[in-house]
């Protein structure tokens, strides 16, 4: 696997990881509510995990992108030493 393929899967996993444990906040967050423990999710916080799904979506591209652009009998991206040289 070649070294900036590797950097875009950690950044997708990091992003996609917060991402769900954001998703994962809201959701007990609701709950909370619905059982009139707690308020209800303001705009902004379903806003932000709206934001991190996006984030992950556009790591996820990049990486799969980037497999498309440097798969067999395509050239590889300056400075990458690609799986020959790992």
């Amino acid at each position: 696997m070649s070294e900036r393929y590797a950097a875009l899967l950690a950044e997708w996993k990091t992003t996609d990881r917060l991402a769900r444990e954001a998703e994962r906040a809201l959701g007990e967050r609701y709950s909370q509510f619905l059982e009139g423990a707690a308020a209800e999710p303001t705009e902004w916080e379903r806003h932000q995990v709206h934001v991190l799904q996006e984030r992950a979506r556009a790591r996820l591209k990049a990486a799969l992108e980037y497999v498309a652009s440097t798969g067999p009998g395509r050239a590889r991206a300056p400075g990458d030493r690609g799986p020959a040289s790992n």
